[in-house]
């Protein structure tokens, strides 16, 4: 179960690559994705997830984000589900305009599509009970 109760997977997503490229698009959570691309209003996301906070050299990160880097802090699929549902609760103080994604789904759409943009993507976490036994079989 996830920090606001939420207790579904993200194994669940089979649509998260459109999905979640759609909601970054329609949201601007995503800024940019693309290996190598450049940094726009935030910094490159490409490989984000198992990165440590703050981790682009070429990014001009808030203090807070610096701070939290120092700490060692490095997203998680969990962090960012936080994250992503409320940015300026997760890091007070960093400088990203975007209000979040109240809605668990888009949040779980969102990371299962960040998780594509990964040389390396990394495991999917187990489900929990509830949400294996209500997952969708797989296609076959």
């Amino acid at each position: 179960m996830y920090s606001d109760g939420w207790t579904g997977s993200f194994s669940a997503y089979t649509r998260y690559s459109t999905e979640g490229k759609r909601a970054g698009r329609m949201r601007v959570v995503v800024s940019r994705v693309p290996w190598g691309g450049p940094n726009k209003t935030g910094p490159n996301l490409y490989g984000v997830i198992g990165a440590p906070y703050a981790h682009k050299d070429d990014y001009p990160y808030s203090d807070a984000f610096k701070a939290e880097h120092a700490k060692g802090r490095v997203w998680s699929m969990e962090d960012l589900f936080t994250y992503l549902k409320d940015p300026k609760a997760w890091v007070p103080g960093n400088k990203m305009g975007f209000a979040g994604l109240k809605k668990p789904d888009q949040r779980a759409d969102v990371i299962a599509y960040l998780r594509t943009m990964n040389d390396n993507p990394p495991p999917l976490p187990a489900a929990p009970p509830a949400a294996a036994a209500a997952a969708p079989a797989a296609p076959k």
